[in-house]
């Protein structure tokens, strides 16, 4: 493989790490946030986890930035959410689970495409 392609491959894994690290970090962040019965009375200020058939967190509407920060929070469970819906049958739907599921694929083909040639190279 080139230099240029090994910079390459090594840019997409450290970019892959990177979005693995933001659903961890995600994951963590709204385990964190109480339910909206705990909060039911001050919910405006809060985010919070809904009591809906598939739970989400919700931000209040006086909670600043409060569309960024529902986007962070939720963002680990589009991950679980989206194939779910792709019996919907919309192209959009299906477009949106491949490319949540992209850099998942394209770390583990890094990754053995770099196991593979450590054992070609012995």
């Amino acid at each position: 493989m080139t230099r240029r392609g090994e910079r390459i491959l090594g840019t997409l894994k450290y970019l892959c790490v990177l979005y693995f690290a933001f659903v961890i970090l995600s994951f963590g962040l709204s385990q964190a946030l109480p339910s909206f019965d705990a909060i039911r009375e001050v919910s405006s200020e809060n985010c919070y986890w809904t009591n809906a058939v598939l739970g989400y967190v919700e931000c209040g509407n006086a909670v600043p930035s409060s569309g960024g920060k529902e986007f962070i929070y939720n963002f680990w469970l589009r991950l679980i959410y989206s194939p779910i819906s792709l019996f919907a049958g919309s192209l959009w739907q299906a477009l949106w689970t491949l490319a949540l599921y992209a850099p998942f694929a394209a770390l583990a083909v890094t990754l053995l495409k770099k196991r593979r040639t450590k054992r070609s190279s012995q």
